[in-house]
């Protein structure tokens, strides 16, 4: 499903990786936006961000529940 970027393939742990990067680097950069992301919180100059909240709990419980088995899988493979 990942498609090849000048002919290299970046592997799923790469891109899993760089996005709890990311994610963490918003936390620690941005507070502000993240703590408006996880509270669905609503003002006047921001309304709810449903589609954050929603990407960033599914990418929490992939990170949770799945992240320990690839680094088994990384670290076990032939």
């Amino acid at each position: 499903m990942i498609e090849g970027y000048g002919g290299a393939f970046i592997s799923e742990y790469a891109l899993h990786y760089l996005g709890m990067f990311l994610l963490s680097s918003l936390v620690r950069y941005r507070p502000q936006i993240w703590s408006h992301a996880i509270k669905a919180s609503v003002t006047r100059e921001k309304p709810a961000d449903d589609r954050a909240l929603a990407f960033i709990e599914k990418f929490m419980d992939l990170t949770i529940n799945g992240f320990p088995n690839m680094a088994i899988e990384a670290i076990t493979k032939d």
